[in-house]
């Protein structure tokens, strides 16, 4: 048998790595190699395929396309094994002219390597790369290394956009310049330009996209797709390199699941695994499905300073990992005065049309959101019915159930006992309908049957400046999952306005308010995130002056002087020259008569200088 050339072991590696085989594929492969070193026949080859653990059929298909490239680039003379080796598959014609496979043993040793790099391009951008690692499986050292994308493979999201603006189609154009651009401007106000800008703001290098043609909800003819490489925000253009494909007509597939954008939509993204299958060849599992990873915990906090992102973390990075819109999720924020009523079901009055006054049962925000998890699994009766339906029935409906989400912002400062009262055991994951210790209890007020769905996730944030997550509720705390949500001034690092760093302005910020406070009162990146595209020092001023000092101001209940340790001499000065205290026979006066008393100066007076003085002094 051959010994595994390295170069060639160069060409497999970037095959595997920015193809779509899964790990698990991979390992395939392996388990394939150990058992079966020889050439077998194509109907064996498949038989053992089938007999290994993982996804017969696109593995095969990935391994047939990878042989006929292998065939049409070598010799064909019967008995001889190619000499073309860059390929996964050897092949050879017997004496009969049957044509045999076998593994290469670069395939093997390619394998090997690749977790590795997949690992790599999860965390670190090409440029980060080392040279000499770089060129380590390089087939040709004299060759520049292919570019990485911004997003591994597990990680890529697939798209769909339009080409015709108005009655103009853009086709030829995008395929000749090699982008995809939409056709609304930023001056564009109306909801489906807002969604559209929205989508696009999405995209990331890596991704992948398809031009689409009109078609009806579930028909559309795809005329290319291609890889974004690319983003130009500014002129609304992504640079894509197009891949030869042939023109698609795809019928009967949404685009994602029920309520996600339709076909007719300028730019949506292709969640449903059957229309990506369709139209990229791609099967796709896991974050691309319904199905929410399976170590998301059902009731989760993000706790953290203000301006830390949570509640954009809420509505955007958790929805989307839940694979929902968060349009699709309510959002209640608690307050001191939200009450059981409001949260789970009561008495509420209604006028009548002849003046006088009834009081209903209504269902609150939880309640409806129950109901809205067993909608999601085609259950059109109510929650009362459901609890009543036999377990293994309640068990079967709610097994692989799509997800539903209730976002709770500021969950802290409801009075947990008063929202929620005995209600709150049900949350725990065990004791949701269709779980081994399931419960299912009767509504005071209603009398009616209740439980949580196990498809109900319960995601809120937390203000750790009002409360840390030590003084929360203990039997609150129990019961939820606790994500750290801190301040980032890394991102704001290559951010300058007028010669000030944000990222080191914040970065010395926080250091200082660590050293007088603690961890839970610093100040978010959030706050200063405007900035980041043209930001003035005006802007700068009034950051400072509507979030910033005031959040300081209420870290040191007014006390100006510490806030003068964490800003400095330029921001906060000494009043000298105040009346002395009055003749009058108080046991504290010469104490107080030695007190020195400080003052902000005047935030639009600052100069970008004074603001660099926060950390180059």
């Amino acid at each position: 048998m051959s010994e595994a050339d390295p170069g060639h072991i160069a060409d497999i590696v970037q095959i595997l790595t920015f193809s779509p085989l899964t790990y698990g594929q991979l390992c395939m492969l392996k388990t394939l190699w150990d058992r079966h070193p020889d050439f077998v026949s194509g109907s064996e080859l498949e038989q053992l395929i089938y007999d290994t653990d993982g996804s017969a059929g696109q593995l095969r298909g990935m391994m047939s396309t990878f042989g006929k490239r292998n065939r049409r680039a070598g010799a064909t003379t019967p008995g001889a094994a190619k000499a073309n080796n860059r390929f996964m598959l050897e092949d050879r014609h017997d004496g009969s002219g049957r044509l045999s496979y076998r593994l290469r043993p670069e395939t093997r040793a390619a394998i090997d390597y690749v977790p590795e790099l997949k690992e790599r391009l999860e965390t670190d951008s090409y440029q980060d790369f080392k040279a000499g690692e770089a060129q380590k499986f390089s087939a040709s050292p004299d060759a520049p290394p292919q570019r990485q994308p911004e997003v591994a493979p597990s990680q890529r999201r697939y798209w769909a956009g339009g080409h015709t603006y108005g009655q103009e189609s853009q086709l030829e154009r995008f395929l000749e310049g090699g982008y995809w651009e939409h056709g609304f401007s930023q001056e564009d106000t109306d909801n489906r330009a807002r969604k559209v800008w929205e989508r696009f703001e999405q995209l990331r290098p890596g991704d992948w996209i398809a031009v689409k043609g009109y078609g009806g909800r579930d028909n559309l003819v795809v005329h290319k797709i291609g890889e974004i490489t690319r983003l130009e925000p500014e002129t609304r253009r992504a640079h894509v390199k197009w891949l030869d494909n042939p023109t698609l007509k795809v019928k009967g597939v949404d685009a994602g699941k029920p309520g996600d954008l339709n076909w007719y939509w300028t730019l949506v993204e292709v969640r449903n695994p059957q229309a990506v299958e369709a139209i990229f060849g791609v099967k796709v599992t896991g974050t691309n499905e319904s199905q929410p990873p399976t170590e998301f915990p059902l009731n989760l906090i993000l706790y953290g300073p203000p301006g830390t992102g949570k509640t954009y973390a809420l509505q955007n990075d958790i929805a989307r990992t839940l694979g929902l819109e968060s349009e699709d999720c309510p959002l209640v924020t608690f307050h001191p005065s939200f009450s059981y009523e409001f949260f789970v079901e009561g008495l509420r009055p209604e006028s009548t049309e002849d003046g006088g006054v009834n009081y209903p049962v209504q269902d609150g925000v939880f309640l409806s959101a129950c109901q809205a998890a067993l909608t999601a699994i085609g259950w059109e009766e109510t929650l009362d019915a459901f609890c009543q339906l036999p377990r293994e029935e309640r068990e079967g409906r709610l097994e692989n159930a799509p997800p539903v989400a209730l976002f709770i912002d500021e969950i802290n400062r409801g009075k947990v006992s008063r929202i929620l009262g005995e209600l709150i055991t049900l949350l725990e994951p065990d004791k949701r309908l269709g779980a081994d210790n399931e419960l299912i209890v009767t509504l005071p007020t209603s009398k009616r049957r209740f439980g949580v769905p196990s498809n109900l996730y319960l995601i809120g944030t937390m203000n750790t400046a009002d409360r840390s997550a030590v003084a929360l509720d203990v039997a609150l705390r129990r019961r939820f999952a606790f994500r750290h949500c801190p301040p980032r001034p890394e991102l704001l690092d290559d951010y300058e306005v007028e010669g000030v760093n944000l990222g080191a302005m914040l970065r010395t910020i926080n250091d200082r308010l660590h050293r007088l406070r603690d961890a839970d009162h610093l100040v978010g990146h959030a706050w200063l995130w405007a900035l980041r595209d043209g930001g003035t020092l005006a802007d700068l001023q009034q950051v400072f002056a509507n979030a910033i000092l005031p959040l300081l101001q209420e870290y040191f209940f007014d006390d100006l002087g510490r806030v003068g340790l964490v800003l400095g001499p330029r921001f906060v000065r000494r009043i000298d020259g105040l009346a002395s205290l009055a003749n009058f026979d108080h046991p504290s006066r010469e104490d107080l008569e030695e007190i020195t008393v400080f003052e902000l100066v005047d935030i639009e007076q600052l100069t970008a200088e004074d603001f660099r003085s926060i950390y180059a002094d």
